[in-house]
């Protein structure tokens, strides 16, 4: 009943999903920490998966729950955007600029913490994107390319396009 978010530029956030005020969910530590954004729900509604933006870059994966904070994945001189939970038990996200595209951190949900190494899914991929069954969408080309949006069976064969390229 409470909606999690940031606004790219704060602490973590919540509001009552029925609405009402904002309130501060989890303040940054603002002797190592700029702030939080791409907050994201993990299954179950037990945990909040976040980007913490340090003066370094936006380097580090955290989950928030119970009132504790807890590292899942640092990668200083690297971007690591956008982490979002899949059901095949891993944590996607964007990484730039080296090795640049969509990566995956093996998780373990019920321990709330990675279970191996991130290795790389999509090449050039950004803005991860996963639904409930396991479908994963993202940007092709990277963030600044010209992209169209096409439906893909399961064995990677595009079946049509949608609208037009932008």
């Amino acid at each position: 009943d409470t909606i999690v978010f940031t606004t790219g530029g704060s602490p973590l956030m919540r509001v009552p999903a029925a609405g009402g005020d904002p309130a501060q969910y989890l303040a940054t530590n603002p002797a190592r920490e700029v702030h939080f954004h791409s907050a994201h729900a993990l299954p179950g509604a037990r945990a909040v998966l976040y980007v913490v933006h340090r003066e370094s870059g936006a380097d580090t994966h955290e989950v928030f729950a119970g009132g504790d904070r807890k590292v899942l994945l640092q990668a200083p001189g690297q971007a690591i955007h956008d982490p979002v939970y899949s059901p095949t038990g891993h944590i996607l996200f964007a990484r730039a600029p080296v090795n640049e595209g969509i990566w995956a951190l093996p998780f373990s949900l019920s321990r709330l913490e990675p279970t191996g190494e991130p290795f790389l899914v999509a090449p050039n991929g950004a803005q991860p994107s996963v639904s409930h069954d396991g479908t994963l969408s993202y940007l092709a080309g990277g963030q600044n390319a010209v992209t169209q949006l096409v439906w893909m069976d399961a064995d990677g064969k595009e079946l049509g396009t949608i609208g037009q390229p932008e």
